[in-house]
């Protein structure tokens, strides 16, 4: 067997960017591939896991006689192994050694291993491969790619933005403040969000992202640096966790779910007025502010209760007209901020 493979290919110029369009056997490509996931043990990763299911998808579909991909594969090649040799104008040979580790999939993941389910049927695929294209833009490429398909993380194209660096200002603001009350030790949160979508945790990062962008665009919150911005909200949710200990950070609670989290985040506006009005954005203040929150009654079908946040007791509280339902109710253990005359 060659120790080299040798693919007639062509050039191609987009947006400041070379890649080399080439025809390759699914076999070999597989060879010489792997797939680099993003995980806390790999954090220049950016791809998903591999889904079996999907896997399987693939395999019965490659297995039909008509079966075909017309879309390439994206790959990034290994500058100090594989090269390109010119020949004529944008055609040449790329040349690419035959070992594993080679070639990194950035996009076409469950298509090229799907062939493993496909009973041994393998065809030429379409590639288009880069040469040593940085791990920043291999995430944005396929941040692109998959940022409106089925199937992808909306929690791992956000964790993206650290490599991508092109991210609109609020999902890059949430996903830096997010992402800081995951990690550090002085907050509640620590922990307790799946960054990635998955693992251990109560709230998943796109969960807890697509409410707090809504937060971060009121006049109050919007204009401050993102140091003060998560300052604030470790203070609030540290005051919250203080006055429900038993509902934090626990599944059978929706206090650190998604109900809970955007219920909180609606009344923080009002909240955090109150504090501009005292001058003193402090936990001391916060905590003056919500004191009267953990007396709220709930309505029952027996009458009412004290809010406690349980499952039980706010189950029926679903979607967003379930998360406004619940903010209004707990805005009312707020102080009104105009009082009445």
């Amino acid at each position: 067997m060659p120790a080299e493979i040798r693919k007639d290919c062509t050039k191609v110029q987009q947006g400041g960017q070379e890649f080399y369009a080439f025809v390759i056997d699914s076999k070999t490509l597989r060879e010489i591939a792997y797939v680099s996931r993003r995980e806390i043990t790999n954090p220049q990763g950016y791809q998903r896991y591999l889904s079996s299911k999907r896997l399987m998808e693939v395999g019965e579909y490659i297995k039909k006689p008509r079966a075909t991909f017309p879309n390439s594969i994206i790959l990034n090649l290994d500058p100090k192994k594989a090269r390109f040799e010119p020949a004529d104008g944008n055609r040449g040979t790329m040349i690419i050694p035959r070992e594993p580790g080679v070639a990194w999939i950035i996009d076409g993941q469950h298509r090229l291993y799907g062939f493993e389910r496909s009973e041994g049927k393998e065809f030429d695929l379409l590639v288009a491969a880069y040469l040593g294209l940085a791990a920043a833009d291999q995430a944005t490429i396929f941040k692109v790619i998959n940022s409106t398909q089925m199937g992808v993380s909306p929690s791992l194209i956000y964790d993206l933005i650290d490599l991508t660096k092109d991210a609109e200002y609020l999902d890059e603001r949430a996903h830096e403040i997010v992402k800081s009350l995951n990690e550090d030790d002085d907050s509640p949160w620590k922990g307790q969000i799946k960054m990635l979508g998955v693992g251990k945790g109560i709230i998943s990062q796109a969960a807890f992202i697509s409410e707090l962008r809504r937060l971060l665009q009121h006049a109050i919150m919007k204009d401050y640096p993102v140091g003060e911005q998560i300052k604030i909200l470790k203070d609030y949710f540290l005051v919250l966790r203080d006055l429900f200990p038993n509902a934090w950070a626990s599944r059978k609670y929706v206090l650190c779910k998604t109900l809970g989290v955007a219920a909180v985040l609606l009344i923080m506006p009002k909240v955090l007025i109150h504090c501009r009005i005292r001058n003193s954005f402090t936990m001391s203040t916060m905590r003056d502010l919500l004191k009267d929150l953990p007396k709220l009654q709930v309505p029952t079908e027996t009458g009412s209760e004290v809010i406690d946040f349980s499952g039980k007791q706010l189950g029926a509280f679903g979607g967003r007209k379930g998360q406004r339902t619940l903010s209004d109710m707990l805005e009312k253990s707020l102080s009104p901020i105009r009082p009445s005359p």
